[in-house]
């Protein structure tokens, strides 16, 4: 599955996300270049009772120079993609109900097999029930399509696997002044096609297909003004749809993680929060190994000026694989990124992450690294334009498995 960070998501905000994040008044002193509002530039939306909607489409001329992700046998093409995405929010006066669909239609100029379509649909609302409690949920499904280069999609595809997620998870919040407490359940149910092999064949998807179930509870407590200092507690299971996997492993799981932390607001300088602790997974099948070890989410914001953000992250988890011998592996990363607001209507941005795949039980360990550097140049409420080149490495210790990747993309983006 593809894994993208917080920071790179930050990377395309201006373009790809809904304008109705700079219509939003201003809560906090403390706000990056990407969050600022510019009214000059935000879309209106159209109201629709207590609704408001904001419609937008992107059009993108691609250039990837290794649309497959090999090693040796590099294959470049250019790609037209158009992204149409609508985003509803409800206006009421309590509680909140809110809608989000987006559509990605890529079209390769020469490698046709590599021509998909993803999309999103997902609605997420707040139900106030007093002053200081509320309940949130969240559903959503999505269609997406494998990297070409991922570990865990073995043999010659004719084309790239095809997969779907659905999503859904609520929480009850509890915030009685300067405590506040929450607990919650996730579910996620990620099913994969199969697809047909070169030579001929069919690769079997199925022994992928899984379910997750979680619950998460977590309490803080504010010791001082902008400062508070949490724990956090996660339980989940894994059940896979096939009893035994095509390589006869049973891949059941269950999975803990603690933490604790802290949420700060040093002046109007630097805000984030950062956790640590420890997680471990269980697996049913005694020949795949528990995994163990530090678990940590770190996030800071440094608000150098106010034309000025500096963005960083470090996180290790236990991820999921169906790599052949490994029960799972300990992802480590490292974000760092820019935004700069060189002026009002024009937005630099660069941001750069690391990641470590330190997979269990096998002598696999890849190295991975992103970089994206972006400008933005917002023409008017209506228009914007976007340039963007994408750089990609894997260095692994096996042999035929690394690849680099260039990839530059010219956007542009159009919005009521």
């Amino acid at each position: 599955m593809k894994t993208t960070s917080k920071i790179l998501i930050a990377a395309c905000a201006l373009v790809t996300t809904a304008p109705q994040a700079f219509a939003q008044p201003e809560e906090r002193l403390r706000q990056g270049v990407i969050e600022r509002p510019r009214p000059a530039f935000e879309a209106k939306g159209v109201r629709l009772g207590s609704f408001l909607v904001y419609p937008a489409v992107d059009l993108s001329i691609v250039f990837d120079d290794n649309i497959f992700e090999a090693d040796t046998t590099e294959v470049d093409d250019f790609a037209f993609r158009v992204e149409p995405q609508v985003s509803v929010e409800s206006n009421f006066s309590r509680h909140a109900l809110n809608f989000r669909g987006q559509a990605a239609n890529t079209t390769f100029f020469d490698e046709g097999s590599e021509n998909r379509t993803d999309y999103f649909l997902g609605l997420d609302g707040r139900l106030d029930i007093v002053e200081t409690t509320n309940v949130r949920g969240e559903v959503s499904y999505e269609e997406d399509t494998e990297d070409r280069g991922s570990p865990d999609s073995i043999g010659a595809a004719v084309e790239p696997i095809e997969f779907s997620t659905f999503r859904a998870n609520v929480a009850l919040n509890h915030n009685p002044g300067r405590f506040s407490a929450t607990v919650g359940g996730t579910f996620n149910d990620i099913d994969y096609d199969d697809v047909a092999l070169l030579g001929g064949g069919t690769q079997n998807n199925d022994d992928r297909d899984r379910e997750q179930y979680g619950v998460f509870a977590r309490a803080g407590v504010e010791v001082s003004p902008g400062y508070e200092v949490f724990v956090l507690g996660i339980y989940n299971e894994i059940d896979y749809d096939d009893a035994i996997d095509d390589a006869g492993l049973n891949r059941d799981s269950q999975g803990f993680q603690v933490e604790g932390g802290a949420r700060f607001e040093v002046t109007n300088v630097v805000a984030g929060e950062a956790a640590f602790g420890y997680s471990k997974r269980n697996y049913d099948d005694p020949a795949l190994s528990t995994i163990s070890g530090l678990s940590a989410e770190v996030d800071v914001e440094w608000y150098v000026t106010r034309l000025t953000t500096i963005l960083l992250g470090a996180s290790r988890r236990i991820q999921e694989t169906t790599l052949l011998g490994s029960s799972g592996y300990f992802e480590t990363a490292i974000d760092v990124g820019v935004d700069h607001e060189l002026l009002r209507n024009v937005i630099l941005s660069a941001y750069y992450r690391y990641s470590n795949r330190d997979y269990e039980s096998i002598t696999r360990e890849d190295d991975v690294h992103e970089a994206i550097v972006r400008a933005v140049y917002l023409l008017n409420r209506n228009f914007s334009i976007a340039g963007e080149y994408k750089f990609e490495t894997r260095d692994t210790n096996i042999p035929g498995f690394d690849f680099d990747r260039n990839v530059v993309a010219i956007t542009l983006r159009s919005q009521i």
